[in-house]
């Protein structure tokens, strides 16, 4: 017998992509993911190499979150949804102003501006 928990467990995932600036990322919903309607949490951090700015890119739907200015190793970025923090504080400003969307499938994204970060996606799998 399956438990609530466990069956949650299953509707929820969590990636988290160490060291790389390419990666791939599976949304096994048959709903495209975007954050201002849906579960979506991005977690930044121990980005290393970012001098002037630092991109997070969709290559499979466009999608492209910038920081327009260099991230320290000490930075914690976080998109939740609509908001966007950095160490607790609110970032949006100082960004592109972009979110990114997870579309069904997978997902390729590649980073941008920096040597390498980690990088932690958080949702669910939404379907019609």
């Amino acid at each position: 017998m399956t438990t609530w928990a466990e069956f949650a467990r299953l509707k929820q995932t969590m990636y988290t992509v160490y060291d790389k600036t390419s990666f791939r990322i599976y949304n096994a919903g048959n709903v495209p993911i975007h954050p201002f309607q849906q579960d979506l949490k991005i977690t930044i951090k121990q980005v290393l190499g970012s001098t002037g700015y630092f991109e997070l890119r969709n290559l499979t739907n466009g999608t492209v979150f910038r920081v327009n200015e260099a991230v320290s190793s000490a930075q914690t970025i976080v998109l939740d949804g609509p908001n966007i923090t950095s160490n607790g504080l609110n970032f949006l400003r100082k960004t592109n102003k972009g979110f990114i969307e997870l579309s069904p499938g997978w997902n390729d994204f590649q980073i941008y501006g920096a040597s390498r970060a980690t990088i932690e996606f958080d949702f669910r799998f939404y379907y019609l």
